[in-house]
């Protein structure tokens, strides 16, 4: 059997493996559950998500993110904002490791240091992004 491993709070695909029948239990890690993919061609892990659901689990494409960057460059003076919009309703903007939650649809930013800025969005359900807001 190919196995598609998944969270199933969130749809992330976790692994793609194959197993016999008997080890699949052993494979699926707390927190995670499988769907069976031996019949389709098996996805690029980072393509796609599951919509979980216990009957008929739906194996669905990431969807692409296209920030719209309101200012770039801005200011380097804690004042000048650049409004960064078109991202998920709900998700996080992480910068250097810190995660900063996004709950409209919008992020806000400002710098108080010149320089180039990498901003990233890696959810479930959308495919990985990358932008940058530079400070003068």
């Amino acid at each position: 059997m190919i196995i598609l491993s998944y969270d199933i709070d969130s749809g992330r695909v976790v692994s793609i493996g194959t197993f016999r029948e008997s080890q699949v239990g052993a494979q699926v890690q707390p927190g995670n559950w499988f769907v069976d993919i031996s019949d389709i061609d098996a996805p690029d892990i980072d393509a796609v998500w599951v919509l979980h659901d216990l009957i008929s689990p739906v194996i669905a494409d990431r969807t692409a993110i296209a920030p719209v960057i309101s200012k770039n460059p801005i200011d380097a003076d804690d004042t000048d904002i650049a409004i960064v919009s078109e991202l998920p309703y709900t998700c996080e903007v992480y910068h250097e490791g810190v995660a900063y939650p996004v709950t409209d649809g919008t992020f806000m930013f400002v710098a108080d240091q010149p320089g180039t800025y990498v901003f990233t969005i890696d959810e479930a359900h959308y495919l990985w992004t990358e932008f940058t807001i530079d400070a003068a």
